[in-house]
């Protein structure tokens, strides 16, 4: 009809387009294809960077990426108004008036436009919309088509994708389950957990895991509460001898037992010289004399430091096999079993590792094994070792206990005894980490303290663990675990496993090398005394060149000397350090408290901070 034609460029609303569908190469699951025209998203961002205009269609009669890529494809075409510039600068929108021989057209029709003001005076296009009028007349809407949008030959066509196959899953069981593996970890209050638990394949490929519904755990560990059982060797053990004969003198103030078949703990901290970086602790297993079962009083222990098919130079749950210094002490592992019922699928929850946890504070785990049950029984048993080889030297891995006292003296320094009302000790716990901290510090001397403890409601005081705040220029130190953490490559007291035991026992005399006991002269801030014990150990210049570990055979804390066999030279000076683990233990009612024992001058600091950590 005359004067009717109306034609206004188009508009396009998208230029990336997704399709889903039900995919039959997956058995049906959702899938989705994506189609976008980059050059139409670079021509309209401006020079600032494709912008794409996103939009979505759900196909429900397609059930193939072939299928679904050709109609997006199509329909991002048809959506632009052709697949180059050009065609996209001649797409235009038309509606225009005609009379009843328009009858025979349907919304979805391909029709021609012949007409000056249609690009190049005439096109093709699309029928849209159709509706008659109340006077027959007919009105048309449509968008201009080109050949090349249904041509997949031209321009940019996905590439035809074929799935892989989908791996055959074995639904039954045919064996017991194969190896576990998984990561041990240590959790929060006194927790121990294997996380990212598998399981391998046997030699048909089959994990036998579908029915699995029983994990169970064993820990072995040392009782941080009571460690009371233990023996030390009377003579050097080589590290070769397997089975070894070793006569020990038993801790003679504990009421239990040694027995044939108990598994035991050296905890030597002297570095082993076989193995450079590694410290020597070794577990071992009593085997004699006598039957299993059977109490070994004291005397003579056989022990088997290895077993067949354990590799050369390991001895039990994945230590090394070293010597140890005569006095060396040997503590018994406990065991406990966890037994953890798991429903099916526990292995084989995509995106949730397997995993399992027990609750076991104040303990050194030394070794955890760990097993897999299904109908025809448990497979192999897993040993996961858990000793600590390196700083910080302990024997395994402490769970402690997660709780912590604080003490806070507000305002300025000064020396005192017992400085705030004892707090009572609430749960038996073994100590993690003592430290203390300053609000403000100072650049002109050095504070003292000693944390100490009561077990009769005060009437007597024993030390727990005496620290310092050394003296640091230009900036000042607040922090007890300053000069360690900055100079001695100590942790900070969150990763701290272990007590930094920093008594400021230094050597007051230069000491030459000899095999026969000399009389050792020491020096610390406050007069401690602490670490200086008959029977214990020491070390001398710990992690230095000359380190050396020596047992004290006698000791005058009034005088701080003790007597011990030095086979090195040292210096007037160097630092010492007494053997760290077994930590003290807080007995629940115990009383703590602290004194300053000395405080910087003039400026003594202030707003102190103590913890103890459990």
């Amino acid at each position: 009809m005359f004067r009717s034609l109306q034609l206004a460029p188009l508009k396009p609303s998208f230029n990336h387009l997704t399709a889903n569908f039900a995919d039959k190469d997956f058995e049906f699951v959702a899938n989705s294809v994506a189609v976008y025209d980059i050059d139409h998203a670079n021509l309209i961002g401006g020079g600032a960077g494709p912008l794409f205009l996103k939009s979505t269609v759900n196909l429900a009669g397609r059930s193939s990426k072939s299928q679904a890529s050709r109609i997006v494809a199509v329909r991002l075409r048809e959506e632009l108004g052709g697949i180059t510039p050009d065609d996209w600068k001649r797409a235009r929108q038309l509606a225009f008036k005609t009379t009843v021989l328009a009858l025979n057209s349907e919304p979805g029709m391909v029709c021609s436009m012949t007409h000056p003001d249609m690009p190049g005076g005439s096109g093709e296009f699309r029928v849209t919309g159709w509706r008659l009028n109340r006077d027959y007349s007919i009105d048309i809407q449509g968008r201009t088509t080109t050949d090349s949008m249904y041509d997949l030959i031209s321009g940019p066509k996905p590439a035809d994708i074929v799935p892989d196959q989908v791996p055959e899953e074995i639904l039954i069981d045919t064996g017991v389950p194969g190896v576990l593996s998984g990561t041990p970890r240590l959790g929060d209050y006194g927790t121990f957990a294997i996380d990212d638990m598998s399981v391998a394949p046997d030699a048909s490929g089959n994990a036998n895991i579908v029915g699995a519904h029983e994990v169970t755990l064993a820990l072995y560990y040392v009782d941080e509460l009571t460690t009371d059982l233990w023996a030390s060797i009377d003579a050097d053990v080589d590290a070769t001898i397997d089975p070894a004969t070793v006569t020990c003198a038993v801790n003679p103030d504990t009421a239990r037992f040694f027995r044939v078949g108990d598994f035991v703990v050296f905890n030597e901290e002297s570095t082993d010289p076989s193995n450079p970086g590694r410290r020597s602790y070794e577990c071992a297993q009593i085997i004699g004399p006598g039957n299993t079962g059977g109490v070994v009083p004291g005397g003579d222990f056989v022990l088997q430091r290895a077993y067949p098919g354990v590799p050369e130079g390991q001895a039990t749950f994945g230590t090394m096999r070293c010597a140890h210094l005569a006095g060396t002490r040997f503590y018994k592992l406990d065991q406990k079993t966890f037994t953890f019922s798991v429903r099916k699928g526990f292995f084989r929850t995509p995106g949730l590792p397997a995993r399992i946890e027990a609750k076991l504070p104040s303990a050194c785990l030394v070794a955890a094994l760990a097993g897999v049950a299904n109908h025809f029984g448990y497979g192999p048993f897993t040993v996961f070792p858990l000793s600590r080889h390196s700083e910080p030297y302990m024997p395994g891995l402490r769970t402690c206990n997660g709780g912590a006292y604080t003490f806070q003296v507000p305002g300025q320094l000064t020396v005192q005894e017992s400085v705030v009302i004892p707090m009572k000790v609430q749960d038996a716990a073994s100590v993690r980490c003592i430290y203390a901290y300053l609000q403000q510090g100072t650049t002109d001397g050095q504070s003292a303290f000693l944390v100490k403890i009561s077990r009769d409601d005060g009437a007597t005081w024993e030390p727990l663990e005496y620290m310092g705040i050394a003296q640091s220029l230009p900036d000042a130190s607040k922090n007890t675990y300053d000069f360690l953490v900055n100079n001695e490559g100590y942790g900070l007291p969150a990763t701290r496993r272990l007590p930094y035991a920093d008594y400021g026992l230094i050597l007051a005399q230069s000491v030459t090398g000899s095999p026969v006991p000399q009389t050792i002269q020491t020096a610390s801030y406050g007069a401690n005394r602490l670490g200086l014990a008959a029977g214990q150990f020491l070390f001398l210049d710990p992690g230095g060149a000359n380190e050396e570990y020596v047992k004290v055979i006698t000791a005058d804390p009034d005088n701080q000397t003790f007597d011990a066999i030095v086979t090195k030279d040292h210096a007037d000076g160097e630092r010492m350090r007494p053997a760290i683990w077994p930590t003290p233990t807080l007995n629940e009612g115990d009383d703590l408290a602290f004194d300053i024992l000395s405080v910087a001058s003039p400026d003594s600091g202030s707003d102190l901070t103590l913890v103890i950590q459990t």
